[in-house]
C-alpha cells in the first residue's frame, strides 16, 4: 500500500518539530495550500513545490516519493 502524500507530509511536518505557520514561511508555500496537501485535497503538487517542502523539513527528496510495497 502506498502511502499519501498528505500522510507523508504531516508525519515530515510533526517529526520537524515545525509548525505549519513556519513551513510556509521557510518555504514559500501559502498555509492554504500545505493545508489542502494536509487534507488531500491537493494530491500532486508540483516537483519545486516538493522540493521547498524536502528542504525545509529536511528530507531528501525521495521520501516524498517511496517505493510501492506489495
Amino acid at each position: 500500500m502506498k502511502l499519501e502524500f498528505s500522510q507523508l507530509l504531516e508525519t515530515a511536518i510533526q517529526l520537524s518539530e515545525k509548525s505549519v505557520i513556519t513551513v510556509a514561511q521557510e518555504s514559500g508555500i501559502s498555509r492554504s495550500f500545505i493545508y489542502s496537501l494536509l487534507a488531500g485535497d491537493q494530491k500532486n503538487p508540483s516537483f519545486a513545490t516538493v522540493c521547498a517542502l524536502a528542504k525545509v523539513l529536511k528530507v531528501r527528496l525521495d521520501y516524498f516519493s517511496p517505493p510501492d510495497s506489495e
